[in-house]
């Protein structure tokens, strides 16, 4: 199962999504900005980033991510 990476500084906006993702059996952690994101992806591979369209990233940092993002 993928792992994926859930960022929204909205607590009940995460809950929702968590609680989506177990349903489906998939496993996730949890980061509440970008910058908590930037640090969980440099720790951990992530198959998938769950984020609002909102959250804001610079292209310097978006060229560091190696994994896919879809908005």
């Amino acid at each position: 199962m993928a792992h994926i990476l859930v960022v929204d500084d909205e607590e009940v906006i995460s809950d929702l999504i968590i609680m989506n993702l177990n349903m489906v059996g998939f496993t996730y952690s949890q980061a509440f900005n970008g910058q908590e994101a930037l640090e969980a992806i440099n720790q951990m591979q992530y198959d998938c980033v769950c984020t609002d369209v909102q959250k804001q990233m610079s292209k310097r940092n978006r060229l560091r991510l190696k994994i896919p993002i879809q908005i």
